[in-house]
């Protein structure tokens, strides 16, 4: 007795030191009683457990209750026996062990002799009485014999009930995952376990099951979904829970070998390429692979092992195509690049006449190199010659404009004809994946008390992504994704009675997603020198990522064009997981006691270096970049390869309770501590906004908000970076007491949960409950901090408005100072009474980019008469609130489940959930209306002090208790033409706006990027959800599931995606919230992925044939997945919008917020949601009517978010196969799948970004894909 009380001492305290393995079971248990005739239970009857396969036996004994429960089994088949003196031996073969999910095997015993056998052939119930989660299992082979495109688990399960996502597409350059949102949750709320171990990818803020593992079907013994109130030995998030567990070996060597094949004669054209006459692109699909299992030692040791090779190229991926604007001259322009041809192509379309047509000398030698550059892809030009495209009937910008050339003392300007006629352009480049996957695993039976098990996948899958921006590229600029995944789980279980179990498991998990451009996009031949520009950058990092050619991309009429690898083009993430962990099975009396913990050691490893290879941006015409001129120039230098590493660590506790015949309780608490990362050299950077809140008030002063030095803070571990300019940045700034700069851990992280199951019939079932769930936030924090100051600079161009020389736009930049030297940043005012204001920099520069002196008499040498400072490019910087707090979900669900026929379950829930502490990303720094008097007075006496520092060319100041009395009329505060009304905005009579940047709080950080990372979010999901399940008998079983349900949050997306993209001033969906940053409350709206109706069926029917015994007319089967849904949401916004003069307050677009210049801007709305989208058909795509919406003259329009929805989407994808069977022990199948059998078209969501004046309001792309065949044969043995 008192060795067992020590036994069970030692194994709890293992439980809680050691850490991992239940929260994710690989394991599922059979629970039963025992009756005899009359229905009295049987009290120490004798039943013994067997895997079919393996011959592993568990015994135990029923309870007074008549009650067993065997617990920790392996997922697998089982045979049941029942032993009694006085009563007859009965065995059940067919019982199945699911993982997470208690059984019910009841049973009557006759009355009789004990060696006479009983074969009991009922089946299993179809309800869960014991437990009141609600989740979905599949098995391997359910997946193969249904025809899901992508043959990833993922996509049968995302079609269940509860489960939002879009149509899964029909062909991938990948392994074709699915990243579902579950009952109103983020994408990144979904966690994937592996054997039992975790498996989420943690690094990506577009979902967890996201470029991650997907082992081959043949290689799964089963697939779980728990989509609510999964039990408190779960964690690490509050959406659903997907679980794999592999195929185990067994007695007898079994196997298969298989073979998909798709290819482009099976297929249909897309309907856009096929609109836009663009033949039929490849798509072909290999996928080939093996697997075999059986014993090294019967009955005590088993191997299973499998192989999948996968070959893809095809061109129904979107980054297998480009739509973008070019302009008509390419159509002329062949392999004559002259300068002359070059001008004599743009003169032939522009409407030019004399002295303002392009001449050969106005073509610059950067443009020239850059139109004669060769794609290596193509063999064309990376700006190509086009003959298939369709006119758009409008020009690049209309009229004439000024250009520049040369450098100070000889700078030139021209004035030269744009206005090009552009055309649409969309092409195919094929994208390609290769994938080498396996599989092995052992299971051993040790002892009778022990079993071990381990299972190890591998897979290397790289990709080529021919147009990374697909919305802009003119030719393929490939990117390489270099995916692999390394993933191993050991288990060991050990019986020290049948009534206390015990299960330790250790699992590591890796997984690198790291993202660079192609080799051949590499060379020296595509490269900043090449061109001729010079890159600041290269004096601190000379790699590929910096010396390659730079990124090119236009705006306005010409948004859709870009050239060259967008901005994330290098992008490393690596991920390893360590995870070692406990559990505990006590069965009492009837209680299920389930206890321990799990321990998780992250490390991730990132490098993203954004603009450092350069960037040429906000391009207006075609002229502008012939004469060798940007809008902007951008680059940045510093650090930016973290490593980050961080930590969790859970307890829990559970209690299955059989109160009585009828009733089961589950109740549980979790204990969750995610721990804030770190990085290993202490290389982040963040900002601590308590001291500065004074700013957003009229207690602010300009001493305090003028500056932000005093705010930055970095972790006490931060180390030496090795470069000098760095290292005297990060010696100015304040040192935090921790090493993740945050005022401390959260602790507070209980999450209670409780179940009930009530059986009022061995047929119909009531269930319901609620439970606490924690959301681990790192990949939100980490790709939010990964660069800042004083770590990175980045470094923006301006000037000469329009006239940046793209060769030496850099030519100013200081690269011998340290950054915190770039600050303060102060406010100037041009001279004259129509002066306007700026931001300059503190660096010691006096010329402009083209070497121009800067100021009346400036001595550049000295610095004498001199303006000092570039015009300021201020800090993009992403700050973690210092008060940050775990997200966490509530759920709670109620619903019956009724089997009315045998084999036949019909079920109906409602599920809620309430997401608390989400985390989003708002504008750290919003700027304020002039106009509105809550505007602190601190902001208006910088404009005040820069007026009189210009001279007062308007006169002196007003007398005055506040610097907006003193300054208005005279600094600042015009009539503005607009309104009819005196303008605090405007600098000057002549109506020019106040930046953006010099109207904020605190002066020196951006607007739309600069963002603070909070827990203030929140979410509200209400569903009804519908099933009918039919379990495979009579050679038909089928699942129907519909939902109808609402999601309403103020932000869908996990923050931290970064402006990288085709786009840089585009941010993407969860870069920041929608409108004003000090009203998030308006941002309230239906979720990005709410879908009203979404309802699936799948169907494996055996074809029956009677009593025939011809080879030919038996074994023939169909099956068939259907889906059809609601569209998502969405709403009409402005990307960065900004107001620049009094003119443009009556611009839609630059009226929907530009005042403040918000990350997503809204218009005012004078229709009804149903009157401004227009009927959606493939004969009318230009869905949104853009008279409804008008300008919000700056200010934050009454447009609400997520307000339209898009199209609906079907589909339906049919399977045939015919198996013959070789002997009893082989078969042969063959089959051929269709993919969207009756072709439909579904339509994507319009266009409904308001800067996107070429495509507003237009669908321009579909979901899903064409109709797709495919060719399978398998053996199996």
């Amino acid at each position: 007795m008192i060795t067992k009380l020590i036994t069970r001492c030692l194994t709890l305290a293992i439980a809680f030191i050691c850490a991992q393995a239940a929260f994710a079971q690989a394991t599922g248990s059979l629970t039963g009683t025992v009756r005899d005739q009359n229905g009295a239970v049987i009290q120490g009857a004798t039943v013994t457990i067997t895997n079919n396969e393996t011959n592993l036996t568990r015994t135990v004994v029923t309870n007074a209750d008549g009650r067993w429960t065997a617990t920790l089994l392996p997922v697998g088949t089982y045979g049941v026996s029942y032993e009694k003196e006085g009563f007859k031996r009965s065995v059940d073969q067919d019982n199945k062990v699911e993982a997470s999910v208690v059984r019910t095997v009841d049973v009557t015993l006759e009355v009789g002799a004990t060696d006479v056998f009983v074969d009991v052939t009922s089946d299993q119930p179809l309800v869960q009485a014991e437990s009141a989660a609600v989740s979905r299992q599949i098995t391997g082979e359910q997946i193969t014999r249904t025809p899901t495109s992508t043959r990833s688990f993922t996509g049968l399960l995302s079609a269940e009930a509860g489960v939002s996502s879009e149509l899964s597409p029909v062909g991938v350059n990948g392994n074709g995952n699915i990243s579902p949102s579950v009952n109103g949750t983020r994408t990144t709320s979904t966690s994937l376990s592996f054997n039992g171990i975790d498996a989420t990818n943690i690094t990506s803020n577009e979902g967890s099951l996201s470029d991650n593992i997907s082992p081959a079907p043949e290689t799964l013994q089963e697939v779980k979904l728990q989509t609510s109130l999964y039990d408190a030995s779960t964690g690490r998030s509050g959406g659903g829970n997907f679980q794999l567990v592999t195929k185990s070996g067994g007695n007898q060597f079994t196997g298969t070998a298989y073979y998909y094949l798709q290819n482009k004669a099976f297929n249909s054209n897309e309907f856009f390429l096929q609109e836009s006459g663009n033949e039929k692109p490849r798509a072909d699909r290999t996928e080939t692979g093996f697997t075999i299992g059986g014993p090294i030692i019967k009955n005590k040791f088993f191997f299973f092992g499998g192989y999948q090779f996968t070959d893809a190229n095809t061109g129904f991926v979107p980054t297998a195509r480009t739509r973008t604007i070019l302009p008509i001259a390419l159509s002329v322009l062949g392999e004559d690049r002259s300068k002359a041809a070059i001008a004599a192509a743009f003169n032939q379309f522009n409407g030019c006449a004399g002295a303002n047509c392009l001449t050969a000398g106005d073509i610059n030698d950067v443009a020239w190199r850059i139109f004669n550059l060769r794609n290596p892809v193509t063999g064309g030009f990376i700006l190509p010659t086009i003959s298939n495209f369709r006119a758009l009937n409008i020009v690049d910008q209309s009229g004439a404009g000024n250009f520049q050339s040369g450098v100070f003392p000889t700078v030139t300007s021209r004035t030269i004809q744009r206005n090009n006629p552009l055309v649409e352009v969309i092409s195919v480049e094929p994208s390609k994946f290769r994938q080498n996957q396996f599989t092995t695993r052992l299971d051993g039976q040790l002892t009778e008390k022990n079993n071990l098990s381990g299972t190890f996948f591998f897979s290397d899958f790289p990709a080529l992504d021919s147009f990374p921006d697909p919305s802009s590229l003119a030719s393929p600029f490939t990117l390489r994704r270099a995916d692999k995944n390394r993933t191993l789980s050991i288990g060991d279980t050990h019986i020290f009675t049948p009534n206390w179990i015990n299960e330790i498991r250790f699992g590591y998990f890796y997984l690198n997603n790291a993202r660079r451009l192609d080799d051949p996009f590499l060379t020296d031949e595509l490269s900043n020198a090449a061109v001729g520009v010079t890159n600041p950058a290269s004096t601190f990092d000379n790699s590929v990522a910096t010396t390659r050619l730079g990124h090119y991309i236009g705006r306005n009429n010409i948004a859709n064009f870009s050239f060259g690898g967008p901005n994330d083009s290098f992008n490393r993430r690596k991920q390893v997981t360590y995870s070692i962990g406990n559990n505990v099975n006590w069965l009492f009396k009837n209680h299920n006691f389930k206890f321990g913990g799990e321990f998780k050691s992250h490390q991730y490893d990132s490098d993203l270096p954004e603009e450092q290879a350069t960037e040429f941006e906000k391009f207006d015409s075609f002229t502008q970049l012939l004469t060798g001129n940007a809008t902007e120039a951008d680059t940045q230098y510093g650090i930016t390869a973290k490593q980050f590493r961080f930590k969790d660590l859970g307890f829990y506790f559970t209690d299955d309770w059989k109160v009585n015949r009828k009733l089961t309780l589950n109740v549980g608490l979790r204990y969750e501590l995610f721990m804030w990362p770190t990085e290993k050299n202490g290389f982040i950077g963040n900002f601590d906004l308590e001291p500065y809140l004074p700013c957003f008030t009229s207690a602010g002063t300009n001493s305090l908000c003028d500056n932000p030095t005093a705010g930055f803070v970095i972790p006490k571990n931060v180390g030496s970076t090795g470069l000098a300019v760095v290292d005297g940045a990060v010696a100015a700034t304040r040192l935090a007491d921790n090493n993740h700069t945050l005022k401390g851990q959260d602790l507070n992280n209980f999450a209670p949960r409780i179940g009930a199951a009530y059986a009022v019939s061995d047929k119909l079932v009531l269930r319901g409950g609620y439970g606490l769930f924690y959301d681990r936030p790192s990949a939100a924090f980490i790709n939010t901090i990964f660069s800042n100051y004083p770590f990175l600079r980045e470094v923006e161009i301006t000037v000469p408005s329009g006239n940046v020389p793209i060769a030496t736009a850099f030519s100013g930049v200081p690269t011998n100072i340290s950054l915190n030297q770039w600050l303060p940043f102060r406010i100037l005012r041009s001279a004259g009474a129509g002066g306007t204001y700026s931001i300059r920099d503190n660096t010691p520069v006096f010329v402009d980019s083209r070497g121009t002196p800067q100021g009346s008499g400036c001595n550049p040498a000295t610095g004498l008469n001199c303006i000092r400072g570039n015009i300021a490019e201020t800090f993009e910087f992403r700050a973690i609130d210092r008060d940050l707090r775990t997200p966490y979900v509530h759920q709670w669900n109620v619903g019956m489940q009724y089997e009315i026929l045998k084999d036949l379950l019909v079920e109906a829930r409602y599920i809620g959930t309430a997401g608390r502490n989400l985390l989003i990303a708002r504008a750290l720094n919003q700027g304020f209306d002039l106009n509105d008097p809550n505007t602190p007075d601190h902001i208006y006496e910088r404009f005040n002090q820069a007026y009189l520092a210009a001279g007062s060319p308007n006169g002196p100041l007003n007398a005055g208790s506040s610097a907006r009395a003193r300054g208005t009329g005279v600094a600042f505060g015009f009539l503005n033409s607009v309104t009819g009304q005196v303008d605090l905005n405007l600098a000057n009579p002549a109506g020019q706006v106040i930046n953006f940047e010099a109207r904020v709080p605190i002066l020196g950080f951006n607007v739309p990027e600069a963002i603070l990372l909070q827990s203030q979010g929140y979410s509200n999901y209400h569903g009804g959800q519908f099933s009918l399940t039919k379990r495979l008998s009579r050679g038909l079983q089928f699942n129907v599931a519909y939902t109808f349900s609402k999601s309403i949050d103020i932000m869908s997306s996990d923050p931290g995606s970064t402006a990288g993209g085709g786009k840089p001033d585009v941010p993407n969906t969860g870069f920041i919230a929608q409108g004003d940053a000090r009203n998030i409350e308006n941002n309230k709206g239906l979720s990005d992925f709410d879908r009203t109706h979404r309802f699936s069926t799948n169907f494996v029917w055996d074809i029956p044939t009677g009593k025939s015994a011809n080879a030919f007319i038996k074994g023939w089967s169909i099956s068939g997945f259907f889906q059809a849904q609601s569209g998502t949401p969405f709403t009409v916004f402005a990307s960065e919008p900004e107001l620049q003069t009094a003119a443009q307050y009556s611009s839609v677009t630059r009226g929907a917020g530009g005042l403040n210049r918000p990350g997503f801007g809204r218009p005012n709305t004078v229709c009804a949601a149903s009157q401004a989208i227009r009927s959606y058909s493939t004969s009318n795509l230009n869905a949104i009517d853009g008279s409804c919406f008008t300008s919000a003259l700056g200010q934050f329009g009454n447009l609400g978010r997520n307000t339209f929805r898009g199209p609906s989407q079907n589909r339906f994808d049919l399977s045939f196969a015919k198996s013959t069977k070789i002997n009893e022990r082989m078969s042969f199948e063959l089959g051929f799948d269709l993919f969207n059998v009756f072709d439909t078209v579904n339509l994507a969501s319009p266009n409904s970004d308001l800067q996107d004046s070429v495509d507003f309001g237009v669908i321009t792309s579909t979901v899903g894909g064409p109709r797709v065949g495919q060719f399978r044969a398998k053996f199996r043995f």
